[in-house]
């Protein structure tokens, strides 16, 4: 036998390094360097093996392979083959390797995996309050062109951080949250207020992206662990923040920063009459190409066709505000464009994968004897729900950040593997 330890602090680096990257190097490096996240995660599924052979597939691993196999049998179909294939090759390639990489962890990966997480959105966190403070980011002052940095920055104030948008910002942060409420659990009192400071840091971060999508993940994922910590009794505590933070932008706060778009105001906005639209247009879509849909990244593509009478005076009045009105054209739901994309198969296969993957690692938890495993199921079921939860009000999967995140968890939480 081998001695494995080496392989052990090997992969918990690389994971280190995957994560770091994906966390400080947003969508425009990632698009640019989509091969050295290809090979570097190549690279971790193989170290992954050797440190430890995968066990058998389960039943959740077909319906993960047959979601794939249906994304890719869908390039078959799709009008614009090339805008197809770039979306593939940055998003979906990735996905087996990430989901199987994740098999080897143990319970002495477990810890280092959260303080990983937790560090990274403490990271990015800290840098958006700082963006914020100073009204500048020097990383689109000197080296990333983001077309959203005015009207973020001086428009309407809301953190971006290295993730470009702040809603991909406070969703990056949604993924990394529950492993800090994680690690209170586990470290000795002295530096549970440390860490306890750190975490409100994260949520404020969650909070400032300004994401009315953002705060409904921080909500249910606190909601999701407490629960499944059998902490039922804290959720109201929960609730009373989330009705606080409503209340205090619609009078106090309401005027300040961007608080409106928490607002009773905006549930009567024009912001929710256009989202209506959109998903009335992957409807339509969905009615023409049931199956399939009508191809990865096609849903702005074939927009003009499908855009009704009643959604163009919408665009006008984005061009007379002197935006550009492609930004608009995506469904802004994530659920809303695999209907349109990926038709009923894969987007009923995706569900599917996430209701029995669930479904097993609830079972395997409640079996267990330790409670730091119990957490740490909690935890990374919790950071999935809060991303899912989030995927209502824009597209996280044409985000390569935060779809890698995502991905990143559902295969840390297919790897748990504990001794009942």
């Amino acid at each position: 036998m081998y001695n494995k330890k080496p392989l052990k602090i090997i992969f918990i680096i690389l994971i280190a390094i995957f994560i770091g990257w994906i966390s400080l190097c947003g969508e425009y490096l990632q698009d640019k360097y989509k091969d050295f996240t290809f090979w570097g995660l190549a690279f971790l599924l193989l170290v992954s093996i050797i440190y430890k052979l995968p066990e058998r597939f389960s039943g959740v691993d077909f319906v993960f392979f047959l979601y794939i196999f249906l994304i890719t049998w869908g390039l078959n179909f799709c009008e614009d083959k090339t805008a197809a294939l770039h979306y593939y090759a940055l998003l979906i390639l990735p996905l087996p390797l990430l989901y199987f990489s994740m098999h080897s962890k143990d319970k002495g990966v477990i810890l280092p995996l959260a303080w990983i997480l937790f560090l990274c959105g403490l990271a990015i966190a800290l840098i958006g309050m700082l963006e914020l403070i100073f009204r500048k980011n020097i990383i689109y002052e000197l080296w990333v062109n983001n077309y959203f940095y005015q009207r973020f920055i001086y428009g309407t104030p809301r953190i971006m951080s290295t993730q470009m948008h702040p809603t991909a910002f406070g969703s990056f942060l949604l993924g990394c949250l529950p492993f800090s409420y994680f690690l209170l659990s586990q470290v000795a009192k002295p530096y549970k207020i440390l860490i306890g400071l750190m975490t409100i840091i994260i949520i404020l971060g969650i909070i400032l992206s300004f994401s009315r999508g953002n705060i409904l993940g921080l909500t249910m994922l606190s909601i999701v662990y407490l629960v499944l910590k059998k902490k039922i009794r804290y959720v109201k505590y929960v609730i009373i923040g989330v009705l606080l933070l409503i209340i205090f932008s619609s009078t106090i706060l309401i005027y300040k920063l961007n608080f409106i778009r928490f607002s009773v105001g905006t549930l009567s906005s024009g912001w929710w009459i256009s989202e209506k639209e959109k998903g009335a247009i992957a409807l339509k879509m969905l009615q023409d190409h049931p199956f399939m849909g009508v191809g990865l990244k096609h849903y702005h593509l074939i927009f003009d066709r499908y855009s009704s009478d009643s959604y163009k005076k919408i665009e006008q009045g984005i061009i007379e505000r002197g935006n550009d009105t492609k930004e608009w054209k995506t469904a802004d739901n994530t659920y809303f464009s695999m209907l349109a994309e990926q038709g009923l198969f894969g987007s009923l296969s995706f569900i599917l994968f996430l209701i029995l993957l669930f479904r097993k690692k609830i079972a395997i938890m409640k079996k267990l004897k330790f409670q730091r495993d119990k957490e740490f199921i909690a935890a990374n079921i919790s950071a999935i729900v809060g991303l899912s939860v989030s995927m209502n009000t824009y597209d996280l999967f044409y985000w390569i950040t935060t779809s890698l995140l995502f991905w990143f968890l559902v295969g840390s939480l297919r790897g748990v593997k504990f001794d009942a």
